[in-house]
């Protein structure tokens, strides 16, 4: 199997159609069919279907894809280690931040580092923490800001934060030192991206909490709008409320419920030339973060 071409197929999953890969990879939309048209003949079966919503991979197109994520890895690797064996640093990284809130951090860093290091690309991207945690541990990820995830990665504690409270500022509890979880089973709670795994539904099965879901969003400005309108109660990280609107209440949960902020890495082992760069160039910076 050509590495490159495994790498054209990934570029299309995740751009969703091959003219936006074709621009990414800098080849041509026939190109990059022909690539794909060649690894289906060769494997003798579908890989990607296409249709209006763009290009998915087939049922065994998703078996292959931790094949093809490990050769097109270890294709960069060995070409990153062999430019480096010649006195020149170059690669491709994928960078990116669970959090709103460190995207100016992780910003200056990159245009920092790109200044240092012109032969090494970065892509900036963003997802849940669990998203991120799954992209990392699939050798899809170089760097990344997330809350504390279990996987296949390299954590170092940045920050330590803390779950909230969204209230009305008219409610009852909203000038209070605390809140109990348990507030959530009463009280309309508006769910932020409902059905994945995040610190609210983390913390809600910690503590045997089932939330009295009325409403749901996948974006905390907007739920944070609804919570001032007075549809219900919501929970956010510290961290997010201090970018939301100051006509709500942030209350702390009573007992707290802590959340560590890491800097997750590919472990020592599998981590490229350009990551390991990067990474010890980011962290050169915690101070300022």
């Amino acid at each position: 199997m050509d590495s490159e071409k495994c790498r054209i197929l990934l570029s299309v999953i995740k751009n969703g159609s091959m003219s936006a890969a074709a621009e990414e990879l800098n080849y041509t939309q026939s190109g990059i069919s022909r690539a794909i048209e060649a690894m289906e003949k060769s494997a003798g079966f579908p890989i990607l279907s296409r249709g209006r919503g763009g290009a998915h991979l087939t049922s065994e197109g998703e078996e292959l894809l931790p094949a093809v994520r490990e050769m097109a890895y270890w294709a960069e690797q060995y070409e990153q280690t062999v430019q480096k064996l010649r006195g020149v640093q170059v690669g491709r990284l994928a960078v990116g931040s669970s959090y709103v809130k460190f995207f100016p951090w992780l910003t200056r860093i990159v245009s920092g580092f790109h200044e240092k290091y012109p032969g090494i690309t970065v892509e900036l991207c963003s997802g849940t923490s669990t998203e991120l945690a799954a992209r990392m541990s699939a050798k899809a990820l170089d760097f990344a800001i997330i809350s504390r995830r279990e996987g296949d990665f390299s954590s170092t504690v940045l920050k330590r934060d803390g779950l909230v409270a969204m209230l009305p500022p008219e409610h009852p509890m909203a000038h209070s030192d605390g809140v109990p979880a348990t507030i959530f089973e009463t009280e309309p709670y508006i769910e932020i991206h409902t059905g994945l795994q995040t610190d609210n539904s983390l913390c809600f099965e910690k503590r045997g909490i089932t939330p009295n879901l009325s409403f749901s969003t996948p974006d905390s400005f907007v739920a944070c709008g609804m919570v001032k309108a007075g549809l219900g109660v919501a929970l956010v990280n510290r961290v997010i409320a201090d970018e939301l609107s100051d006509a709500v209440a942030y209350v702390p949960l009573d007992p707290p419920e802590v959340v560590d902020i890491c800097a997750v890495t590919p472990t020592a082992d599998v981590i490229s030339p350009a990551a390991k760069i990067f990474k010890s160039y980011a962290l050169e910076f915690l101070e300022d973060f």
